[in-house]
């Protein structure tokens, strides 16, 4: 009998496929090509993202100014003072000739952006101190001596910037200084504990003391003698008195800033809020917010938005790369030369509020006599906001 032969093609067994080390480079490489695609525009997405919450703190901002104007019948006092009129220069620390002067603008409106702990510790630190710029370190939890030896209160608001005024696109900044260089030698900075933060209020469109002495140059915040300066207790800037007893709310400047009727330019036409940008160096104000300094609370529109131009400032980080766009020059002429741009780290422009509370971006190549005129409000400029 003869025996059956599987006939046929015969199957091979245990085959296995897989990729050439050639086909595995080639994979690799379209990933990296997708990946190197994809990147920017995730990059661009979150920018996006990152520059909306920052137009959000502005508008923020603008509503609380708005508010404290309903509340108080004006906007804040961009810089409430009660020097002699020959001191309006003055600004900074008492060291400086600063010595009676309440909070700026971005720190008298706690209350309406609901941090009632940071509004109390500025209404008591007014009650007990002087100078709002060199005293809201100090504390607040009781009459201070007021003789320069008071200690640096560890959980004072000027430790922390409150999220409202950090814009998520730039760098976070808290700088710390024991007043040496490393060569010894003492120089002017800011206070050894100055949280930065990286909005500020419009000056008006020249620099520091033209925008007070020129009203068409004014912007919507800017320097107020406080009404009774010259018959008020603590007008005497070279006094402290240490034995006051109540509080009358005179540094605080309430119902002494800004008024609708002044901003004959219109609301929705002058600027009111936008972006500044520190540096981590305590020998540099800008975005330092508690200070009544050109780039610390305040901006002007002397150059355009993230400008080439240098900024002029009396505390100047003179050390900064020359290829820097936040290289600056230093003028500690009392601030009368002196101005700031509004910048950011945004692509293209700054986030900005008008006094209606109307929020824009501004781009950088803005024709500079538009942003000027958006920066005052008594100009009497004709033109159209972009």
């Amino acid at each position: 009998m003869k025996s059956l032969r599987g006939g046929g093609v015969r199957c091979r067994g245990n085959l296995q496929g897989g990729f050439t080390l050639v086909e595995l480079l080639v994979v690799v490489a379209i990933i990296a090509v997708l990946i190197g695609l994809l990147l920017p525009a995730v990059q661009s997405a979150r920018e996006a993202g990152r520059r909306i919450q920052c137009g959000n703190n502005v508008r923020q901002i603008a509503t609380a100014m708005i508010h404290h104007d309903e509340a108080h019948g004006s906007f804040p006092c961009g810089r409430p003072s009660g020097l002699q009129p020959a001191n309006v220069k003055y600004t900074g620390g008492n060291q400086h000739g600063n010595w009676i002067t309440g909070p700026n603008a971005l720190c008298n409106i706690f209350y309406e952006l609901e941090l009632s702990a940071y509004g109390k510790w500025v209404e008591d630190t007014m009650l007990w101190q002087f100078c709002s710029s060199d005293d809201l370190e100090h504390g607040a939890g009781g009459k201070m001596t007021c003789n320069g030896n008071d200690p640096y209160d560890p959980i004072n608001i000027v430790n922390r910037t409150p999220t409202v005024y950090k814009c998520p696109s730039a760098e976070q900044i808290v700088t710390s200084v024991n007043g040496l260089s490393a060569d010894g030698n003492t120089y002017i900075a800011l206070d050894p504990v100055s949280a930065k933060g990286n909005y500020a209020v419009s000056w008006g469109s020249g620099t520091y003391m033209e925008c007070y002495n020129n009203h068409t140059l004014a912007g919507a915040f800017g320097y107020v003698q406080l009404s009774g300066w010259d018959t008020h207790p603590d007008n005497d800037q070279r006094v402290h008195d240490e034995n006051r007893t109540t509080a009358d709310g005179w540094l605080m400047g309430y119902g002494q800033g800004t008024r609708n009727a002044h901003i004959r330019d219109g609301a929705s036409n002058t600027l009111m809020v936008s972006e500044v940008v520190g540096i981590q160096s305590p020998r540099d104000g800008r975005g330092a917010w508690v200070t009544d300094l050109t780039g610390g609370a305040l901006f002007t529109a002397k150059t355009g938005p993230n400008s080439s131009v240098n900024d002029q400032i009396p505390i100047c980080d003179k050390t900064w790369p020359a290829s820097d766009i936040m290289r600056c020059t230093e003028d500690q002429d009392n601030n009368t030369g002196n101005w700031a741009a509004a910048r950011s780290r945004h692509v293209r422009g700054v986030n900005a509020a008008m006094c209606d509370g109307s929020t824009k971006f501004i781009a950088n190549d803005i024709d500079l006599a538009t942003w000027q005129a958006m920066a005052t409000r008594d100009g009497g400029e004709a033109f159209t906001p972009p």
